[in-house]
């Protein structure tokens, strides 16, 4: 079968793009669901809901893994015909049955600075993982870090 690929746009008054492609597997359904959101000079981002809203799709929806990322761009999305600055990762989230992979212990224990968040039931909780402030590239260290520890590799 072929995957459907939705697109969805948002306002003037409030830019957004998010797409979301399906594909069924031998397991059921899979959505890969991207989503961005454009901010203006003095508006500030809601990064602060994204623990809640993690809990929420962990919780509710299945979710699997989420990568939040920060970047300075246009307002209205659309992009020059020059250079501007990566995506800085902000967040990474892990859901349950992700956390039962890799071990409990693993995915509660890392080696952050801020300890993970716990999220959803007790019983099958996944993680948030907060990894910089969306400012600084050091979050791509602490990002690389993550995932060494969650795949079991030596620290480098």
């Amino acid at each position: 079968m072929r995957p459907t690929w939705t697109v969805v746009v948002g306002s003037p008054d409030r830019p957004a793009v998010a797409t979301l492609c399906v594909i069924r597997t031998p397991e059921g359904v899979e959505e890969d669901i991207t989503l961005t959101v454009g901010h203006g000079e003095g508006e500030e981002p809601a990064l602060k809901a994204l623990p809640e809203l993690a809990n929420e799709l962990v919780t509710r929806h299945g979710l699997k893994t989420m990568m939040c990322q920060v970047r300075q761009a246009r307002r209205d999305l659309s992009a020059p015909p020059r250079f501007e600055p990566p995506p800085l990762p902000y967040a990474f989230v892990l859901g349950p049955e992700e956390v039962r992979e890799v071990g409990r212990d693993t995915a509660s224990r890392t080696p952050l600075k801020e300890p993970p968040v716990r999220l959803g039931l007790s019983a099958r909780p996944g993680y948030y993982y907060a990894l910089g402030d969306g400012e600084s590239a050091e979050s791509w260290a602490a990002l690389e870090q993550l995932v060494r520890h969650l795949r079991g590799a030596p620290p480098s």
